[in-house]
């Protein structure tokens, strides 16, 4: 732990650069301890923080940024409680608006959170249901892509195209024609129990046996289960840390692979905050919060993404206080 002084000179920093995306210099400090404190123990403590890794020092500044670990030990022990009355009479809005169901409540809620609070919001909803599945496809597109095609009874068809460099084609065909044999007609809602009886076949007959699983399993839960919608993504390229081409890349591929079947079964059932790279982020200049729903057969995530610098605090208490919300409402 931080001794009291250093703790309170991390948190001055973090709180001014999540205001204002500029590196923080040790005049602002010393200013914001009201000059209490010498300069040159403002700097002392600034570079310990820093030779420990709570700071960062920028190229073109003398002043320093929160690192990630910085960041976490904010979330984790210096996070004062933000004022967030405003988002919540906005969806207050949506819980009195007549013929919403859950589904509806938190779709319209991420959409009000991300116009709000100026991050990009990813809602993915699990929906058990008696559609069936139809057919299983593969059509190959080159020596080392190929794409996989689920028909559902309601007429819908979802595909995914998967890399198969390094993996058998016959492979892939076998899998597939195992799933329609021992898969087809049944009810969306028994497919996942079906696939753990298969799984011990798949693992006898097919060479690249966690490759299948892996991916075009989970991609089959997925798409037959899950939906998912996106908002506020203009408001997340605003942000200077998102201003080079290949950081937007990452970002929009995190949010485009936010909802992998086993983003459900993977992650916690209480909130979870991940910050820069923790969690396998390849953006270290980004943070995620996440919070599960579960209600009345519908399970939902909401997923929040931004710069390392925003507002935890008032994030983290909006979800929650949706998240009890909604468990209020529809008990």
């Amino acid at each position: 732990m931080l001794k009291d002084r250093q703790s309170k000179v991390l948190k001055i920093i973090v709180n001014e650069y999540i205001r204002t995306s500029n590196p923080v210099g040790s005049k602002f400090i010393t200013n914001a301890f009201d000059g209490s404190i010498s300069s040159a123990t403002i700097r002392s403590d600034s570079a310990f923080l820093e030779n420990n890794g709570y700071l960062e020092k920028t190229h073109t500044s003398s002043g320093r940024v929160p690192s990630t670990k910085g960041y976490r030990y904010f979330v984790d022990n210096l996070m004062d409680k933000f004022g967030v009355e405003d988002i919540k009479l906005e969806i207050e809005k949506v819980f009195n608006t007549r013929g919403n169901n859950v589904n509806k409540i938190i779709e319209e809620s991420s959409r009000i959170i991300s116009e709000m609070t100026k991050l990009a919001t990813v809602v993915t909803t699990q929906n058990a249901n008696d559609n069936e599945l139809v057919r299983f496809e593969m059509i190959p597109i080159s020596s080392e892509m190929a794409t996989v095609i689920y028909v559902l009874s309601n007429g819908e068809v979802k595909n995914k195209t998967f890399d198969i460099k390094g993996y058998s084609p016959e492979d892939i065909k076998t899998s597939i024609s195992i799933f329609n044999d021992r898969l087809v007609n049944t009810r969306l809602s028994e497919l996942e129990s079906k696939l753990e009886l298969i799984k011990p076949l798949l693992e006898k007959q097919i060479k690249h046996f966690d490759f299948i699983f892996k991916n075009i399993v989970n991609e089959l839960l997925l798409n037959v289960k899950a939906t998912s919608s996106t908002s506020g993504i203009k408001y997340l390229l605003d942000n200077p840390e998102f201003s080079n081409p290949a950081k937007v890349k990452q970002v929009l591929d995190m949010i485009d692979h936010i909802t992998p079947f086993t983003w459900f079964e993977q992650q916690a059932k209480e909130q979870t905050i991940m910050i820069g790279i923790e969690g396998g982020l390849e953006n270290d200049d980004m943070a995620v919060i996440s919070e599960n729903f579960n209600n009345n057969g519908t399970s939902a995530n909401m997923t929040l993404v931004g710069p390392k610098r925003l507002q935890y605090r008032a994030v983290s208490e909006i979800l929650d206080w949706l998240k009890e919300r909604i468990n209020e409402e529809y008990k």
